[in-house]
């Protein structure tokens, strides 16, 4: 049952807690057998209330389906109450019917998000907050809570079409992209061309590119198919290869690694009540591995990730940082 769901993310997110996780991410879907987090701003204050070390991120929150004065005041609220735990993740969805659903203009979800990210920072960094833009126009108002971290959360902002690279170029401070997927394969020469385009795009509109965070993240939970003329999906076998991709698609060997560069792998998380006897987490172990293997790269970072669906089987996504 959808009860069942809750349950059991809620039992791994306190283990996760309790050994040295890094974060919990949470997905916002609508409308789909996904969308058992709806609202990850409710949820993420409810994990706050539950957990005391893990940063809590949103991968991601869909702007464009919101006012940009209610989600600033969630998103800041979060903040406060976690003092400080909070990853504002922005992106804007590939599902239309989302959009119909709550009569937003699908095509036009994108120049909305990006007005929100400008509102968002005003409404977070000014004293008497103003914004006029296209969409929304707001002017003399009290703004509170502000933000816990100043002079806000970090923003990260997902996907890798031109225009999210331009969104990610011109506010965020990282880029989220999902590769190595069936759906998305992002393999390591199109990283490469897609870091230079939003370098290239920051430098254009003023800001240092090494300011944006890059975290790629990667599923190592499934074999999946290989890439066209692959034999081997990348990140998937032992944690030799999945050291080797890492370094690949870090532009190993010859070219610069960026220092703000975060490799975020996305492995499958063991069953409860085997990860709190310490036993038989295959994927920890690679995990372990991997990061031993790839020591010296800056911001090499596990994620343990499991999509929320109705399964029984699926807690949410999670993840973790090197030592475990």
């Amino acid at each position: 049952t959808l009860q069942t769901v809750y349950e059991r993310a809620m039992q791994r997110i306190d283990i996760m807690d309790k050994t040295g996780y890094d974060a919990v991410w949470l997905a916002e879907h609508h409308f789909t057998e996904y969308s058992v987090c709806p609202s990850v701003h409710m949820m993420g204050m409810h994990l706050a209330n539950k957990t005391q070390n893990l940063r809590i991120g949103t991968a991601v929150s869909l702007a464009a389906m919101y006012q940009p004065l209610r989600l600033a005041e969630e998103v800041a609220l979060l903040d406060v109450l976690s003092e400080g735990r909070v990853v504002c993740g922005i992106g804007v969805g590939v599902t239309e019917d989302e959009y119909a659903a709550l009569g937003v203009p699908f095509k036009e979800r994108g120049r909305i998000a990006a007005e929100m990210l400008d509102a968002m920072k005003a409404l977070w960094t000014q004293d008497v907050p103003a914004h006029r833009g296209k969409y929304y126009a707001f002017e003399g108002l009290r703004f509170e809570p502000k933000p816990f971290t100043k002079p806000h959360p970090p923003i990260w902002v997902g996907g890798h079409s031109r225009p999210a690279l331009r969104r990610g170029a011109h506010h965020a401070d990282g880029w989220h992209p999902v590769g190595s997927t069936a759906a998305s394969p992002l393999p390591p020469e199109e990283v490469a061309e897609k870091r230079d385009q939003i370098h290239a795009m920051a430098e254009a509109h003023g800001r240092d590119p090494l300011g944006i965070e890059i975290a790629y993240k990667a599923p190592i939970y499934d074999g999946g198919r290989p890439p066209e003329g692959e034999t081997r999906r990348f990140f998937s076998g032992g944690a030799d290869e999945i050291a080797e991709d890492i370094h690949t698609h870090q532009g190993r060997p010859g070219a610069r690694i960026d220092s703000a560069w975060r490799m975020r792998l996305a492995a499958e998380a063991a069953d409860s009540d085997e990860e709190e006897n310490g036993g038989g987490n295959v994927m920890k172990d690679v995990v372990r591995l991997v990061l031993k293997n790839t020591r010296g790269l800056a911001h090499v970072e596990a994620l343990l990730y499991e999509t929320w669906t109705v399964k029984a089987s699926a807690p949410p996504i999670v993840a973790a940082r090197g030592g475990l």
